[in-house]
């Protein structure tokens, strides 16, 4: 099956040829008014529009960060603090990769280690059996990584 895009899809993919933007980093607010010709402003009220003498302004509300706004990026101590705080892998922050798969992969290493014993009560380790012994050694891995700190 063959994805289509939608026609507001392609006026955007339209747009971002026309102003020359090539790359998903390029995508930024102010790069994007300045080559539509819109004058940005900041003001601590409600964001609004504004057209007088064929002058087209955006004013945005300066109340807001200006990482919420999108023109700033936090720079690596600080991407590091957050990660600490909220307690996921970097991947997770810049990527939206959960950290969750890392701990799966360690506990299946883990799982697959000759040194590693797991037995059942009837001498038959179900997929059951595997995936609750699997959660378990993935919590346990986590609560290391939280005592390490």
């Amino acid at each position: 099956m063959r994805y289509t895009n939608s026609h507001l899809e392609d006026w955007i993919e339209n747009l971002y040829r026309k102003i020359d933007i090539t790359e998903p980093e390029q995508i930024n607010f102010e790069r994007i008014a300045e080559s539509l010709d819109i004058r940005l402003s900041f003001k601590p009220v409600t964001s609004f529009a504004l057209k007088h003498s064929g002058i087209y302004n955006i004013c945005l509300d300066s109340r807001k960060s200006r990482y919420e706004l999108g023109s700033r990026e936090p720079d690596y101590k600080t991407l590091i603090n957050i990660s600490n705080i909220l307690d996921v892998s970097l991947d997770y922050l810049l990527k939206g990769e959960s950290n969750e798969k890392e701990f799966q992969d360690q506990a299946k290493k883990v799982l697959n280690d000759p040194e590693t014993f797991l037995a059942a009560k009837d001498g038959e380790v179900t997929d059951e059996i595997l995936q609750a012994a699997l959660e378990i050694i993935t919590e346990q891995l986590k609560e290391r990584r939280k005592s390490d700190k």
